[in-house]
């Protein structure tokens, strides 16, 4: 049986990673906004990134599935494995998304300054 402890830290990790989701919807069509004013192609990296924005809707309704399964662990009592490791898979594919993010935004700065030189 989880601690209260340990049921709030998990129910925080999925609202980290619910955040980091829809954060990322948000930003990238301001991104590509941008980036579409200087006529430069955009690397592949960033292109995919931008192509599967749909699934990153997706990704943040099952965070919110998982932010609701915690809520109810603190009323009743159901089965924390199978939600604990969901919790920490969810939150391994956030990071590794933010990771991907950062790497996938940063790409065109630098055929920026090729264009602009």
């Amino acid at each position: 049986m989880l601690s209260f402890w340990k049921k709030l830290a998990f129910l925080s990790l999925s609202m980290v990673s619910a955040m980091l989701y829809y954060m990322v919807y948000m930003i990238i069509p301001q991104f590509s906004e941008t980036f579409s004013t200087f006529g430069n192609k955009l690397p592949l990296v960033t292109h995919t990134f931008f192509s599967i924005r749909q699934a990153y809707l997706w990704l943040f309704a099952t965070t919110l599935v998982l932010i609701a399964a915690w809520a109810f662990a603190f009323i009743v009592r159901p089965r924390h494995k199978l939600i604990k490791s969901i919790t920490l898979y969810n939150f391994v594919a956030a990071m590794a998304l933010l990771v991907f993010m950062l790497i996938a935004m940063y790409l065109p700065i630098f055929s920026l300054g090729d264009a602009i030189l």
